[in-house]
């Protein structure tokens, strides 16, 4: 199993939670400190790396499913968020909103798929986000990258084969650091979140984590292009 953005977040508690259930993993990100720290953890393996890359991706995805006897399952929970209007939005960070939301995804499917075909009963667990629906201020093109996401894998359903599943997980707000300075400044406050979910509070990475472990496992195993929500009941 390789989880990508396992530095941190919801990566990192998928890379935990899935090493509690005995999977061997192989964990990717940019932060290289932090990823060694999730690694030592979990027994996987850190492989420091710029998913906007595409050839570096495939040649570490070949090293990987080499080094783990196969490759049975992806999980992409790579991304990165700039809360900018459009107009403050530097065409650097476009690009890079672009490159490593949508392009990293598709760069990790790309090398892996091969691989996931070969293995005979495998998974692809795509990280997208509730802001694909609704994004909201400043978010007009994050929410854009993550409708990508959505879109590449209801496309993607058609060319895989009955030998990979393909699903997708929409979080809500989630107490990630990646969120938390929006958390900080009082954007998302804990009085804010009741008027912003059902439940009325933040999610945590370990539900996203949750979700991911059963998308992979045979408790799911006629699902497939589905899109799934753990949002705590999204209102807007």
């Amino acid at each position: 199993m390789i989880v990508t953005g396992a530095a941190s977040g919801m990566g990192a508690a998928t890379a935990r939670l899935f090493a509690e259930h005995g999977a061997r993993l192989t964990l990717f990100d940019m932060n290289e400190a932090a990823l060694k720290e999730v690694a030592d953890a979990t027994g996987g393996t850190p492989v420091a790396i710029n998913l906007a890359e595409g050839p570096q991706v495939k040649a570490a995805v070949d090293a990987a499913a080499k080094a783990m006897g196969g490759l049975d399952g992806i999980v992409n929970a790579a991304g990165i968020l700039r809360l900018k209007p459009i107009e403050d939005i530097s065409f650097e960070e476009q690009d890079m909103l672009l490159r490593v939301n949508v392009g990293g995804v598709a760069n990790m499917v790309r090398a892996a798929l091969p691989h996931l075909q070969a293995s005979g009963n495998a998974t692809i667990v795509n990280f997208a986000s509730y802001g694909a629906y609704r994004p909201g201020t400043g978010l007009s093109i994050y929410g854009a990258t993550k409708a990508g996401v959505i879109a590449m894998a209801k496309s993607l359903i058609n060319d895989i084969g009955p030998a990979v599943r393909i699903n997708t997980i929409c979080p809500g707000v989630i107490q990630t650091p990646m969120n938390q300075p929006r958390i900080d400044s009082g954007h998302l406050s804990k009085e804010r979140m009741e008027g912003i979910n059902q439940l009325g509070r933040y999610g945590q990475a370990t539900e996203v984590a949750e979700a991911a472990l059963f998308l992979t496992g045979p408790e799911s195993s006629f699902m497939s292009n589905a899109v799934l929500e753990v949002s705590g009941g999204q209102l807007n």
